[in-house]
């Protein structure tokens, strides 16, 4: 169902490819837009176990829009050091409205994103925020995760 890597010598394990994901900030969420044609968007995520949570506006919008129209989805992370010599993993699989854990997704975002020393005032924002946000789980389907160096003489 899903092809191999073409580069086999430049493959990461699935350990590697992991901790890339759990390290990362943000990747771009791929999603099929009502109309056919693809979507991807920037999000900030944490990674718990072998899934990926992001939160979006309960306002809806195009994002949401999607995800409830078709949970299939593709996730990116990237990390370079110089914009050449970099690691990247793509996985696909689905996107799971998990509301529930909206609360435990705004405390593990704040520990990620907020400064420790200021997380008690931004967590005191939680109660307020849980009536705003959708929470979304993406479950991993299929993952790879490939390096690149810079070419010789470069």
């Amino acid at each position: 169902m899903f092809k191999d890597l073409r580069r086999q010598d430049r493959v990461l394990s699935s350990e590697e490819a992991k901790a890339i994901l759990k390290r990362g900030k943000f990747g771009v969420l791929s999603v099929i837009g009502e109309n056919g044609y693809p979507y991807g968007v920037p999000v900030h995520y944490i990674m718990l176990e072998n899934s990926l949570y992001f939160h979006c506006s309960s306002a809806g919008g195009h994002k949401v829009d999607a995800l409830k129209n078709n949970p299939k989805i593709c996730f990116t992370v990237i990390e370079t050091e110089d914009g050449i010599k970099s690691q990247s993993v793509i996985f696909f699989g689905t996107a799971n409205e998990v509301n529930e854990k909206r609360k435990m997704l705004l405390e593990k975002l704040v520990e990620k994103f907020v400064p420790e020393i200021a997380w008690e005032n931004a967590k005191q924002g939680i109660p307020h925020a849980l009536n705003n946000i959708f929470a979304f789980e993406l479950n991993i389907e299929h993952l790879s995760g490939k390096w690149i160096d810079k070419p010789e003489g470069r």
